[in-house]
């Protein structure tokens, strides 16, 4: 019930901010807005654009939020508001974040506001959508390095926010930054790390911001969080690692950073199955099946198969490559071996096939 109330207060406090918007767009028919030395309150335009975005798709945001935060559980087909979800998007949680009350002093309040309008940008919106009007994590360390020495930085960045208390940290573990897609690192993440973030700090439910970043195969953001000594042991209350938690969204690009040692020592057996050109790749083939006969059942065999290198394609497509460089025939069977077994076909060698007759 707590809940519920709580969801309640956010709606009312959301709809009256959505009154002073509609409000606005009234006056603005056929007029134009005169300038003013008001201050620009950068929450409420965030929530403006929110409003008048989803409206323009034939959405009406009052209309789904009094359908679902008022009623939300009359009815099994309706679903907690988006903008209330930790799930959502990093600019619409920045959303609910601005409207959020804390018990931050003064200062605390304009570095955490100062934090959210550079958040609002670092993601993409929707994932057909480039938002070209970019904070960027160029900002978000100019905004981290000014403030190091500012011990209330720490405590806004581990702060516990929305209904679920993911900190800031989660959130970018688990948006779709630009730089992530880019780069070779997760350089928000990143920043966040060095300026304090706690790499293993839980919300409501358990989860750390590792369990954030594999959800949505985020191996950039893993590897930034190991690196700064994120826990992969930690469980969540449904007593999930985040390597359980990357296995069930099918992100073994994310589970073979998270190897356990089960899963370290199946790998090793594997590879130390000797590999000999010519007559040696015949014996290798029987060597292989009886492995992966002797595994069929195992679950950890299928996270060892799609285990990526630093090429980024999976390790056993490598090796049935290279054995393929010798015989065509025997790589090739190789592979399907691996295939069948469990190992992800890779995209780009997919996509080659058409042009060639053996994909290697």
């Amino acid at each position: 019930m707590d809940s519920i109330a709580k969801l309640k207060e956010h709606f009312v406090k959301f709809k009256q901010r959505l009154e002073t918007i509609k409000e606005e767009e009234e006056l603005s028919t056929g007029q134009e807005y005169l300038e003013t030395d008001e201050p620009f309150d950068d929450g409420h335009e965030l929530i403006k654009e929110e409003y008048l975005l989803q409206v323009s798709c034939n959405n009406h945001l009052e209309t789904s939020w009094t359908q679902t935060a008022i009623l939300p559980f009359e009815s099994c087909n309706m679903v907690p508001p988006s903008l209330m979800d930790d799930r959502d998007s990093l600019r619409k949680q920045v959303c609910v974040w601005f409207a959020q009350e804390h018990d931050l002093k003064g200062s605390q309040k304009e570095l955490n506001a100062k934090l959210l309008s550079i958040l609002k940008y670092l993601d993409w919106y929707e994932d057909n959508i480039f938002d070209y009007d970019n904070g960027s994590a160029v900002e978000l360390e100019e905004f981290l390095k000014s403030n190091e020495n500012d011990p209330n930085l720490k405590v806004i960045l581990d702060l516990p926010r929305g209904e679920s208390g993911v900190t800031v940290l989660h959130a970018v573990s688990r948006a779709r930054t630009r730089e992530a897609i880019r780069d070779r690192v997760d350089q928000a993440v990143d920043l966040l790390l060095k300026a304090g973030a706690d790499p293993n700090a839980k919300n409501n439910e358990g989860a750390t911001p590792l369990h954030y970043a594999a959800a949505i195969g985020n191996d950039k953001g893993v590897s930034s969080l190991l690196r700064a000594g994120a826990n992969p042991s930690m469980c969540d209350r449904q007593g999930k690692t985040p390597q359980r938690v990357a296995i069930d969204d099918s992100h073994y690009n994310v589970a073979g950073l998270l190897l356990t040692k089960e899963q370290e020592e199946l790998r090793k057996e594997l590879y130390n199955i000797p590999v000999m050109p010519i007559f040696g790749s015949i014996r290798f083939t029987k060597t292989l099946k009886e492995f992966l006969d002797k595994h069929k059942s195992n679950p950890d065999l299928k996270v060892v198969l799609n285990i990526r290198s630093e090429r980024d394609e999976l390790e056993v497509l490598e090796l049935a490559r290279r054995i393929a460089y010798f015989d065509k025939a025997i790589g090739a069977e190789i592979r399907e071996l691996f295939l069948k077994a469990g190992a992800s076909c890779d995209v780009p060698y997919c996509i080659a096939e058409k042009e060639r007759s053996l994909v290697l």
